[in-house]
């Protein structure tokens, strides 16, 4: 802290004790007034909201429910497509739920309570695995879940979803031509609501 009490002399130009004072006193309250300013604008921006933390694909995931709208389910024999079947929900089923803690839930009618688990991304965000999981007394015991434990996402956004199921492969044999190999999966599109 300078205080200057004494007056110098005035052929060298006096220095006013009240004016040095004040001075001083000025240029640490601007200092201050600075280090608060930066100070709250680094804890502004590294308080900033958690869903900066978060991938595109995952802000699509999260806030909002997923709706079964169909799926298309594709069959090739010996490496050669077959055909594909269409399945189209005209109900209000079949719906899943992204949390940002990491939870999922799957609700359909065919099921007496909520299927609920854990999901993730790959690191490189083009799979998306869950471990929805019956608990007892949770399905009626018949119909389809339309979710896998492991899907690839083709398309993705903050209304639709595409999911591709991991592929099946198993030999079907039949007198006529012998042994085949076939190899399904499924196209799953989701809305939104």
């Amino acid at each position: 802290k300078l205080v200057i009490r004494t007056c110098l002399e005035v052929s060298k130009g006096c220095v006013y004790p009240d004016f040095v004072h004040y001075k001083n006193k000025a240029m640490k309250t601007k200092k201050l007034l600075i280090l608060i300013i930066l100070s709250s604008l680094t804890l502004l921006m590294s308080c900033d909201s958690d869903d900066n933390d978060l991938t595109n694909i995952e802000n699509y995931l999260i806030g909002g429910i997923w709706k079964w709208e169909s799926s298309e389910t594709f069959y090739y024999y010996d490496n050669e497509f077959d055909r594909s079947e269409i399945s189209l929900n005209d109900t209000d089923s079949n719906k899943l739920s992204f949390k940002k803690d990491y939870v999922v839930i799957y609700e359909s009618p065919l099921l007496i309570t909520e299927l609920n688990g854990n999901w993730e991304l790959s690191e490189d965000e083009s799979y998306l695995f869950t471990d929805l999981s019956y608990t007892s007394g949770s399905t009626s015991g018949y119909g389809t879940i339309y979710f896998f434990p492991q899907c690839k996402i083709i398309e993705i956004n903050k209304n639709n979803m595409l999911l591709e199921s991991m592929h099946d492969t198993y030999t079907y044999w039949s007198s006529e031509t012998g042994n085949i190999k076939v190899t399904s999966f499924e196209r799953s599109r989701y809305i939104k609501e």
